[in-house]
């Protein structure tokens, strides 16, 4: 025979594993098609407009010359690309849509960036 101990533990292991793996399994599926931060949260990411590879390097570099970090400028519109992007419109006083756009990329704060960088290289 078993103790009443020792079937009420069993109760409480089996318990907690079911509520555990139930809670785990919800996690799981509420990031389904999100981008899961460090620290746990979950956010979607609304799609840019679709710019050149070349165009997205260049916006990086821009906002890159401006002092915004963007990570690497390799033409990727990922999320530190789009945190930067974030920090300029909500500097600018701009729409903070977090996409990057022609008329952001046309911004003549970022197109500055671009004529003083071209002005650095010829000389």
């Amino acid at each position: 025979m078993t103790s009443p101990k020792l079937k009420m533990k069993s109760l409480l292991i089996i318990c907690l594993v079911l509520t555990s793996t139930a809670a785990i399994m919800s996690a799981q599926q509420k990031t389904v098609g999100r981008k899961q931060k460090a620290v746990g949260r979950t956010e979607t990411y609304p799609p840019h407009t679709s710019l050149t590879r070349t165009q997205t390097r260049e916006a990086e570099r821009r906002l890159s010359d401006l002092g915004y970090w963007t990570g690497a400028v390799d033409g990727v519109f990922d999320p530190a690309t789009r945190s930067a992007l974030l920090a300029f419109q909500k500097w600018e006083g701009r729409p903070i849509t977090g996409q990057l756009t022609l008329d952001e990329l046309e911004n003549p704060k970022l197109k500055q960036a671009a004529l003083s960088w071209n002005t650095f290289v010829d000389n």
